[in-house]
């Protein structure tokens, strides 16, 4: 898709500069079309107030990562014994993520849509440079997604 917009619409005037020439406020190469110094910078961005040229977009990098689901299972086992008619005594053991799967991208650590290619951005995270985005341990007995835990408990029923 990006190498069809890449070849039909970049470097072609953009909606607004096409309204522009059709209504005779300027011409095309006032809006600077085939003029090479328009999106010429690193990002491929238009530059200068009369530049009507829709940018090329580059392709993602190779080796990016995508995503990915959330991964856990928790377990929660738990006896009870009757101690009297009216008294019970139940324990428990709580195993969060109990497989201690690695979970990355949770809400407010997400990948970051800004395209600047550093670690955490949807172009510059690669496997190898993954951790910026990977679920820590959290506050408290469960935080979600976070490395396993486990929980002991102890409950009297009266």
């Amino acid at each position: 898709m990006l190498n069809d917009y890449n070849h039909a619409t970049a470097l072609n005037l953009t909606p607004a500069g096409q309204v522009l020439v059709k209504n005779g406020v300027f011409a095309p190469a006032q809006l600077r079309v085939g003029d090479s110094l328009c999106c010429d910078n690193p990002n491929n961005q238009p530059v200068g107030s009369l530049c009507a040229v829709a940018p090329p977009l580059p392709l993602a990098p190779t080796g990016q990562v995508n995503l990915a689901w959330l991964r856990a299972l928790d377990l929660r086992l738990s006896w009870v014994r009757a101690v009297s008619e009216k008294v019970t005594i139940q324990t428990s053991a709580g195993f969060y993520n109990l497989f201690n799967f690695a979970n990355f991208d949770l809400p407010g650590n997400a990948m970051n849509g800004t395209l600047t290619g550093a670690p955490g951005q949807i172009n510059g995270t690669t496997p190898a440079r993954r951790d910026v985005i990977r679920v820590g341990v959290g506050t408290g007995v469960y935080s979600l997604g976070a490395p396993r835990q486990i929980e002991f408990g102890l409950r009297v029923v009266f």
